[in-house]
């Protein structure tokens, strides 16, 4: 029996529906072949009843006699034993069973077992299969036969696809010479193609060949000929330094910059070893160039009241604040009552001018004195009367004297003004007084008499900027300085001590007198630390780059060459205004590339006419005219005898696979059948040892009972009792 179904084979010279012609021809169209292992040489019916068999319990073929049968059969055998099946042949007579078992590949044979034939042949083969099968159940494993069967699965599908493959092949040749040319949307017959080449031989040849086979021309003409112009603005030379990493110009200090830089590294050469650099720590902070010169700028304003003072008693109030607030007070008291005075003087402005109070030229105090008096006595509710002024002769003398817009005075605002005027007068004499008193510099310089509290005032700014100019701008400076690396302790240490009354202030304007030399030094120093960097960039710049122009721009950073320099640059340049050409021309080489690398390949190479500066032709035309001859010479070219011995050879050697496939997975199922059935084994193995004891002398039906006396599960209860059968994967 089968185990998905039943096939009957009739002799009948009458033949059953024709397999492709059937309801379900359809259905079987869209069978997968490549899924059934035949063995040997095979049809379309053959693959028919195997896809019938695995929907239907009863298939009948039906055929005379050498219509291939028998071969069918063993083709079926060997498919359904690669499943894991179990299959019942039975037969009329035992002849044809045998030349069945001959038909079916060798290493199967062992499990065609024939459970009735009593002859001499029928012995043998019983013994040759037992054997068999029990080598085989001790010598294979199940890892091994399944990784064979994974590597035979693959080397068969690759045969099947080569054998479709060149089926297609021998298709195509066969209908070469009546087959359209189509390229694109364009299709023409052979005939016509074959004119076309010949008659265009001469004028459209010269795109070199082979293309990607009947492809549309990848550029449009006006691409085409963009691209030959690349080759007169492009040489070789500008192709393969744009080929590499270039830096950008922006990146590089102009010709004229790295001349500078030149010309100043030159005159830095010894700066490191000036002497004045002992006094500055290594201090190397990043925007200590900006800080310094800061510091510089700062420096110069500091010291300028030391360098250039515009007024005479500067130094002598710098040296006041030097040495603190007791020599500073007499100074801002000075200012604090010029200011008073001043503030006074603005406040009567208005009574000066619309009063116009004169006095006389008694002193001061005498005329304030009789003022007072005459205001207390006003106020009083007294007056001023004959009998008054004839017993106080002194207030007589000065009212007449007096005078308030020209006239003597005579009511109590108006001694009030000359009162007020007489108090302003004797301030500004205090005040001209001290100014004269506070230093023999001052007296030389005395103030005027008329408003001397405005030009005393004026001088405020510059004596009170003197008096804070140690605290407020000195040390300030100092201390900046120290932050930024001057050992300030070493240069005061350095500094000739003056010994003077003015001894602090002549040190301090030595000191002065020396930071910007100190500083200039730094700053220099920086700056040849700083060209030193800038030429270890470029150095640096696009170190992996194998242009020329980048090893021309480091080789002149490296040896401070300016000359070389600037003729790289201008390269460089150069180069920038040739990258839109060399991007174009690479676009479209890619482009064409992908279908003609030939003919790009001629045009990087500049090949005799593809160097040129415009195609050599009409570029559509010979675009269609290598494609027609390439295409025509393919067709020609193909042997179909060649194509047949492959195609036949391909043939054998997948049916050899096959076999082999069938082999590995049919003992496989047969080995996970027996694994855990270790009755069976011993039956086997009881079989081979009472053949061995009996010989010869034997009859089928003697070697059941013997065996069936060796083993508990005896073979004629498996199906041992049909007449003339063989049974194919029994276990």
């Amino acid at each position: 029996m089968l185990a998905a179904g039943s096939v009957g084979v009739s002799d009948s010279g009458e033949h059953g529906e024709n397999p492709d012609t059937s309801a379900d021809s359809k259905e079987r169209r869209g069978w997968d072949d490549h899924d059934v292992l035949f063995s040997k040489e095979s049809n379309a019916e053959q693959f028919e009843i195997a896809h019938r068999l695995r929907s239907q319990k009863t298939v009948l073929v039906q055929g005379p006699p050498g219509t291939g049968k028998t071969h069918t059969i063993a083709n079926l055998i060997g498919a359904l034993l690669a499943q894991g099946k179990t299959v019942l042949v039975t037969g009329q007579a035992s002849k044809p069973l045998r030349v069945l078992r001959e038909k079916i590949v060798p290493d199967l044979q062992p499990l065609c077992v024939s459970v009735v034939s009593g002859d001499e042949v029928g012995r043998r083969q019983l013994e040759a299969s037992v054997n068999g099968i029990t080598a085989r159940l001790g010598s294979d494993s199940l890892q091994r036969l399944e990784s064979e069967s994974i590597r035979l699965t693959a080397e068969r599908h690759q045969i099947l696809n080569r054998i479709e493959m060149l089926r297609e092949e021998m298709f195509r040749a066969a209908n070469a010479e009546y087959r359209t040319i189509t390229i694109g949307e364009k299709e023409i017959a052979p005939s016509d193609a074959a004119r076309f080449v010949r008659k265009n031989q001469n004028t459209s040849s010269w795109i070199p060949g082979p293309l990607k086979p009947l492809t549309p021309l990848p550029l449009n003409a006006n691409e085409v000929t963009r691209l030959y112009g690349t080759n007169a603005e492009l040489t070789d030379e500008d192709i393969a330094e744009l080929r590499c990493e270039l830096p950008a110009l922006s990146d590089l200090p102009a010709p004229d910059d790295f001349q500078g830089l030149v010309s100043e590294s030159a005159s830095l050469a010894d700066i490191d070893s000036h002497p004045l650099l002992q006094f500055w720590s290594g201090d190397k902070r990043e925007g200590m160039t900006a800080m310094l010169k800061s510091v510089s700028s700062r420096a110069a304003a500091v010291n300028s009241i030391l360098s250039a003072s515009p007024e005479p008693w500067s130094e002598i109030c710098i040296l006041a604040g030097i040495r603190g607030e007791a020599s500073q007070r007499v100074w801002r008291m000075l200012t604090s009552f010029a200011q008073e005075v001043r503030n006074c003087s603005v406040s009567l402005e208005t009574d000066m001018v619309l009063k116009r109070p004169q006095l006389t030229s008694d002193p001061w105090k005498d005329q304030q004195q009789i003022l007072g008096e005459i205001i207390t006595s006003l106020s009083a509710g007294g007056g001023i009367g004959r009998l008054t002024l004839l017993l106080k002769r002194d207030w007589k003398r000065l009212i007449e004297g007096w005078r308030i817009k020209g006239n003597s005075p005579a009511t109590l605002e108006d001694f009030q003004a000359l009162k007020a005027r007489c108090d302003l007068e004797e301030l500004r004499d205090d005040l001209r007084e001290r100014w004269k008193a506070i230093s023999p510099v001052m007296a030389v310089h005395e103030l005027p008499q008329v408003q001397p509290e405005f030009v005393a005032c004026q001088a405020t700014p510059g004596i009170d900027r003197a008096l804070g100019w140690y605290e407020l701008e000195w040390q300030p400076l100092v201390e900046e300085l120290k932050r930024n690396g001057l050992n300030w302790d070493l240069v005061a240490a350095s500094q000739k001590t003056a010994l003077s009354s003015d001894g602090e202030l002549v040190t301090i304007k030595g000191l002065a007198a020396g930071i910007p030399e100190l500083v200039r030094v730094r700053l220099l120093q920086l700056r040849n630390e700083e060209l030193k960097r800038a030429a270890d960039r470029l150095h640096e710049l696009s170190s992996h780059s194998l242009a020329t122009v980048v090893t021309d721009l480091r080789h002149a950073a490296r040896t401070l060459d300016a000359r070389l320099y600037a003729t790289a640059h201008v390269r460089l340049m150069n180069l920038g205004a040739l990258r839109g050409a060399f991007d174009s021309r690479q676009s479209l080489l890619a482009r064409m590339r992908e279908v003609a690398p030939a003919w790009a390949e001629g045009i990087v190479q500049r090949y005799g006419i593809q160097g040129g500066s415009l195609p050599p032709g009409d570029v559509e035309s010979a675009w269609l005219w290598r494609q027609y001859s390439q295409e025509l010479d393919a067709r020609n070219a193909t042997a179909i005898n060649a194509l047949q011995l492959e195609l036949d050879a391909c043939q054998k050697q997948l049916f050899n696979i096959t076999a082999a496939l069938i082999d590995r997975l049919a003992w496989k199922h047969q080995l996970t059948r027996v694994t855990n059935r270790q009755d069976q084994r011993t039956a086997l193995q009881g079989w081979v040892d009472t053949m061995r004891r009996v010989g010869r002398n034997w009859r089928a039906g003697d070697a059941f009972s013997c065996r069936g006396a060796q083993a508990d599960e005896p073979m004629s209860e498996r199906g041992a009792c049909m007449d003339h059968a063989h049974v194919a994967g029994g276990g």
